[in-house]
């Protein structure tokens, strides 16, 4: 059965849900610190102490605190995200070796079809769904669905976010439907991987969900890896180029992707009138992702390091307003500077390394660098998820731990 239950299913289910930002209180010191407690536990009773974790521990307390002396500020909560999800990840990883990423690509995909009839229910009910899900439901936190009119609420398994008129999206078990299909691809990617099928049966059933998503970013992102698969199989990368040209064509000439795009357009190199509408309605103000790369790459030049401890734009001083990015790899800049940037670079080539010889495909080593920066300019990539990915790089090893063999499934 690919279902069976094991404590793999267990631990990539727990780092997937708190990976979403759909459900309410999982982001919280007391959280944490139950999970670290519990994870301890287990580091203990099955002699998972090892130098390789002291030394992970060490290096986040060591980091943190520097951050902490140069921001001039107690940086212990993003230090006990950060201890929380590594202690979770090790066990993983030396439970299950590089295993975790077929219990990764499964767990996606379980999820993926769980959100058809989910979905089916919102567009078929529409308003009584939206009543139930009010009812059964928690309300999506404010920063996460901004506007009076969205209807957002989360029962863990399914998430609503969308907006009084408009066609819903598909948000699965995410806070967004552009999230949901990023994982989406994700499990395509690693199905792929595995089986070495571009059209397998899982890949068919995944593309159910991936087009109820309606996002701009999964199609790319589908696009990008589609590509990069046919141009290495030439007998079908003409009819695949020509193929993914359409339905691309298709997706921007719906009416509300094409006032997104237009929008994002539009806001491109006139950051300074979105802090004067900030400044005049006195609120925060998210940004497309494209300016708020501008801004994350101005702050990068300016507090090229170590950040500046801040998820807000540095230019607020000058401008006047309050300007949050909508964007992962901006936020990274702004608050961490290029010393996360080294680091989570460093071990994405490491990791892409270890995954091109233990699925005997070459490409790779370029491949998930770019797939995982393509998710950045939109969305945080330093989630449990991620994390589990870039601690990899560090931990899987030829034959030199215990369980990290190169059984690709369990």
């Amino acid at each position: 059965m690919i279902f069976k239950f094991d404590k793999g299913w267990m631990y990539s289910t727990l780092l997937l849900l708190f990976s979403t930002f759909a459900i309410p209180y999982t982001a919280s010191l007391p959280v944490y610190s139950l999970i670290v407690s519990i994870f301890f536990i287990l580091i203990l009773r099955n002699h998972l102490l090892t130098k390789r974790l002291l030394f992970i521990w060490l290096a986040v307390l060591i980091y943190f605190s520097l951050l902490s002396f140069i921001h001039g500020k107690l940086e212990y909560y993003r230090c006990a995200y950060y201890l929380c999800w590594l202690s979770v990840v090790y066990v993983f990883l030396r439970k299950k070796g590089i295993a975790v990423f077929y219990y990764l690509e499964k767990t996606i995909y379980f999820f993926a079809l769980l959100s058809i009839p989910f979905y089916f229910l919102e567009f078929t009910l529409g308003n009584s769904f939206y009543s139930l899900m009010r009812v059964f439901g928690s309300q999506l936190s404010a920063n996460l669905a901004s506007t009076e009119y969205r209807l957002a609420y989360n029962i863990i398994v399914y998430t609503t976010n969308a907006i009084q008129g408009e066609i819903p999206r598909n948000c699965g078990i995410y806070f967004e439907p552009g999230y949901h299909a990023c994982f989406i691809v994700l499990s395509m990617v690693l199905n792929y991987f595995r089986t070495k099928k571009l059209f397998s049966k899982q890949h068919i059933y995944l593309l159910i969900p991936l087009l109820t998503t309606i996002s701009t970013t999964g199609v790319l992102l589908y696009s990008f890896f589609i590509l990069v698969i046919a141009l290495r199989k030439n007998v079908f990368a003409f009819l695949s180029i020509v193929l993914l040209f359409l339905v691309v064509i298709f997706f921007m000439d719906i009416p509300f992707i094409h006032d997104k795009i237009q929008i994002a357009y539009d806001q491109i190199g006139n950051y300074d009138e979105i802090f004067a509408k900030s400044a005049a309605w006195n609120s925060v103000v998210h940004p497309d992702r494209f300016v708020s790369l501008q801004l994350g790459i101005i702050d990068l030049l300016k507090y090229p390091i170590w950040g500046r401890g801040e998820v807000s734009s540095s230019l607020g001083v000058f401008y006047g307003g309050d300007i949050i990015p909508s964007s992962g790899l901006a936020h990274l800049m702004m608050y961490y500077g290029g010393s996360i940037l080294c680091i989570f670079t460093v071990l994405l080539i490491k990791i892409s390394s270890v995954l091109s010889n233990s699925y005997g495909l070459p490409y790779i080593k370029w491949f998930i660098p770019l797939f995982i920066l393509f998710i950045s300019i939109t969305y945080y990539i330093d989630t449990p998820i991620f994390l589990l990915l870039y601690l990899s790089g560090l931990l899987l090893r030829k034959k030199q731990y215990e369980n990290s063999t190169n059984d690709i499934q369990p």
